[in-house]
């Protein structure tokens, strides 16, 4: 089973080119949103992959929380351990940017409640996974992943925002997941040397944390540095249409493949076609593909290629 502790959000979309300048006004025809937040995001995909997927966190008593949740029963994952808070659901304002990128303002709220005491040891099992980011307050994710750690659960960690990521936390990680310019900027975070290229800071972070480093690179496909072996493998060819949630609809797939038993290279395979075709349409959750859509595409794609 996959256990997310993570956020829950409202992605609200606003369709503009370019950014107001200070003391001025933009106007766009209308907007949308889709139900979001990391953690909600990648739970999400794990069990579109596949897997039986459990979500920890926190939400308002309002309408972005019942959205949210009613998403993601939707999808049969398990929402026991959502709890219901004072403060409003966590909420995201999207504005869409040009290919690749886009610009975000986004508002925790209920999320900054989640602990880790919502998470029973008794579901930290050797079969399970743990898998977290770093948008709940990092002590509740130390003490879940020692925890973990403690009862042979594999913990996985997409240090995003990677602002926020300590040494302590990579001593009980498992594995860490994060994207180009996160490993550059946890790079800088723990001294290691920043004029490198990512697959370099990779192979570091793995050598110095003993812990799986992977990279995803957008356009330029995925790196992995994994039980001191190292891969790449290109992206699958899509036009994009919206990023947003393409780097968790990957790490949901990563996870839950290998939760089901698969060997890393197949479920790395996978999990970079998944992430690609996340990127077709408007929403992190609703543009996420289903495992069979993807497992047609394998024969024709490329497997990972060690380096």
């Amino acid at each position: 089973m996959i256990i997310v502790f993570g956020t829950l959000n409202i992605d609200i979309y606003i369709p503009v080119d370019e950014l107001p300048a200070p003391g001025t006004q933009i106007r766009c025809e209308d907007y949308a949103s889709y139900p979001g937040g990391k953690g909600a995001n990648q739970a999400y995909a794990a069990a579109r992959a596949g897997s039986k997927t459990a979500l920890i966190g926190r939400i308002g008593d309002d309408a972005f929380g019942r959205r949210s949740t009613y998403n993601l029963k939707q999808q049969s994952i398990l929402g026991s351990g959502i709890g219901i808070v004072d403060r409003p659901t966590g909420c995201a304002f999207i504005l869409p940017g040009v290919g690749e990128e886009n610009t975000m303002i986004s508002s925790p709220g209920a999320n900054f409640e989640t602990t880790s005491e919502q998470v029973p040891n008794e579901i930290l099992k050797p079969e399970n996974t743990v898998l977290a980011q770093l948008l709940i307050p990092i002590e509740q994710t130390i003490d879940l992943f020692t925890r973990a750690r403690e009862r042979g659960a594999r913990t996985v960690l997409n240090a995003s925002p990677p602002q926020y990521i300590t040494a302590p936390i990579l001593d009980v990680t498992d594995m860490l997941v994060v994207n180009e310019a996160e490993i550059k900027k946890i790079s800088e975070i723990l001294d290691i040397k920043t004029d490198q290229s990512p697959q370099d800071l990779a192979r570091d972070i793995h050598t110095k944390y003993d812990v799986d480093c992977i990279v995803t690179l957008g356009s330029q496909g995925v790196f992995a540095a994994y039980q001191q072996q190292y891969y790449t493998l290109s992206a699958f060819p899509v036009s994009v249409v919206d990023p947003t949630g393409a780097g968790d609809c990957f790490l949901g797939y990563l996870t839950a493949l290998m939760d089901q038993g698969k060997d890393f290279e197949t479920a790395l395979q996978y999990a970079a076609i998944a992430g690609s075709l996340a990127c077709r349409s408007e929403g992190a959750q609703t543009s996420v593909p289903y495992l069979e859509e993807v497992g047609e595409l394998t024969a024709d794609f490329e497997t990972p290629t060690p380096v």
